[in-house]
């Protein structure tokens, strides 16, 4: 789907599953799936957690040619100003790890996922890596946003720890959220979690 698509106001799951779809058919097609969809993506799965613990509301990707944010969240008179990022271990590849354990599973090999102790590995290495890669570009003069992190291996990590990862950024967003399953743990300005009620990927 294009990203033009995305720009309208749209409810969390119909973005959420549109960007999924266009994950997989990029899967089918052997290639890795275009910014657009990674953010709205992200995005989206926050925004279906959001509506599950908050109440209502809207999502949509801004137009790349703005830079930042990446997306912004409507609840009631609240904008949101979200900015996305992904945080993978030095050395993993999400979508090409993805499409290789689905291609192993159609042949009927088993996939083995990683030990506790290699996730949170990978979690204590990137999250502190990628929040200090946007906090220092250029968002420390106006701390508006509230950054999305992508951490899908930082469900092996307490909310403490998170925190202690992203506190010296803590200053430079409005908020930081961690995404972890059906979980956004906020980790600043105060410590909350928020747990969606249905994964979107599955209804």
């Amino acid at each position: 789907m294009e990203s033009k698509w995305f720009e309208e106001w749209r409810e969390p799951r119909v973005v959420f599953r549109a960007a999924h779809k266009g994950i997989l058919a990029c899967y089918g097609a052997d290639t890795t799936p275009p910014q657009h969809l990674r953010n709205a993506y992200v995005a989206g799965l926050f925004a279906c957690i959001w509506q599950d613990a908050c109440g209502p509301c809207e999502v949509q990707l801004v137009p790349e040619s703005e830079q930042f944010p990446d997306a912004k969240l409507k609840t009631g008179s609240t904008v949101l100003d979200l900015e996305v990022t992904m945080a993978l271990g030095a050395n993993k590849k999400m979508f090409k790890e993805w499409r290789e354990g689905r291609a192993k599973a159609k042949r009927g090999e088993i996939v083995y996922s990683e030990s506790t102790e290699q996730r949170q590995a990978n979690a204590r290495e990137a999250i502190p890596r990628v929040v200090g890669e946007k906090a220092g570009r250029h968002y420390t003069a106006s701390p508006k946003l509230t950054l999305l992190v992508y951490a899908d291996d930082g469900r092996a990590l307490s909310p403490k720890e998170m925190a202690e990862l992203t506190e010296p950024w803590k200053d430079c967003f409005r908020d930081i959220y961690l995404l972890c399953g059906m979980d956004a743990v906020r980790v600043w300005p105060t410590r909350c979690v928020l747990s969606g009620k249905e994964p979107p990927w599955a209804s």
